[in-house]
């Protein structure tokens, strides 16, 4: 596995990059922007196979004003022809990002005989967040906190170091809650624990109950009633469609390789948890909270959240523990 560090390296003149958030693409392609010393005539974005052999015609020549070219490639438009010319890779004149859409194109670009750095950004591990809070006035406490959880939220952590570029405080978990919000993370993990919980007497309402309050509280006054409603409701129907491609045999061990019309990157945000939707959770008891969220309707306050709590676990006690 690749890294963010190795965007400096000199030695490394081939970038593979997977990733669904916005931020860390910019970071990505402002690094070997500077790193090439770039100018907007030395970058070009390679999407076609007009611009495909408008690279090859450079690839080789010394830019102008610049120290290399930087070539961005989308790798679905143009894989074809880089398979058929893959000694491009070896000039000392450029640099290459290559860009892919779904982890079945960023192993297959793995499998090419090209050595490249390969960042797979769906997530962001401990060492990579430590390098990139590097130098600011963070506290390694705090740096534990972001690291552990924003890691599912790449992100929410190139939010944070935008922020703290701007002159931002952060002396506290709070501080990066307030900045950056509630990890979608962890409504994700609400509604695992939603579908998981198997309530069998009252006396769970006065317990495990509670903290289920507490965290719908906390999603509801980050991100607002309303929306915190839309993100579970909108969990719950990933969890639906994960564990309707494993009942059909789509996915097994992984979800990858989906059907075009699912979204790879969103769903493949489970993975963590997929064992867990396979062989613990039921379909209909999944599609049951579903059509619950949908029919009692969008959450105006916390306490809206709060009363769809009660009526779900206590159909969860009178019905499903039957």
């Amino acid at each position: 596995m690749g890294s963010l560090v190795e965007l400096k390296d000199p030695s490394k003149q081939v970038h593979l990059l997977l990733a669904s958030s916005n931020l860390a693409e910019i970071y990505v392609y402002d690094t070997l922007k500077s790193r090439c010393n770039a100018t907007l005539e030395s970058i070009m974005d390679v999407n076609s196979t007009s611009s495909f052999k408008a690279m090859l015609e450079l690839v080789n020549i010394q830019p102008n004003l610049a120290d290399k070219w930087l070539f961005v490639i989308d790798y679905k438009k143009v894989r074809s022809l880089i398979k058929k010319t893959m000694g491009i890779f070896q000039s000392d004149t450029s640099v290459f990002l290559l860009k892919v859409n779904t982890y079945k194109d960023f192993k297959e670009v793995k499998e090419l005989d090209i050595d490249l750095n390969d960042l797979y950004l769906e997530t962001i591990r401990k060492q990579e967040v430590q390098n990139l809070l590097r130098g600011y006035k963070i506290s390694p406490k705090v740096v534990d906190f972001v690291a552990s959880s924003y890691y599912r939220d790449p992100e929410k952590v190139f939010a944070l170091r935008k922020e703290l570029d701007n002159g931002a405080d952060v002396n506290s978990p709070k501080d990066v809650t307030a900045l950056c919000g509630e990890s979608l993370g962890s409504v994700q993990k609400f509604a695992m624990q939603l579908l998981t919980d198997k309530p069998k007497t009252e006396m769970f309402l006065k317990r495990s109950y509670k903290k289920r309050v507490n965290v719908l509280c906390d999603l509801c006054d980050t991100f607002g009633s309303s929306t915190a409603y839309n993100y579970i409701k909108a969990a719950v129907k990933d969890i639906l469609y994960i564990k309707m491609l494993y009942m059909e045999g789509t996915i097994y061990n992984r979800i990858r390789e989906l059907p075009d019309c699912f979204d790879e990157k969103k769903l493949s945000k489970y993975n963590h948890s997929l064992r867990d939707i396979e062989f613990e959770l039921q379909y209909v008891k999944i599609l049951h909270l579903y059509n619950l969220m949908s029919s009692t309707g969008r959450w105006r306050n916390s306490q809206d959240g709060v009363l769809f709590l009660y009526q779900y676990y206590l159909e969860l006690i009178h019905v499903w523990n039957d």
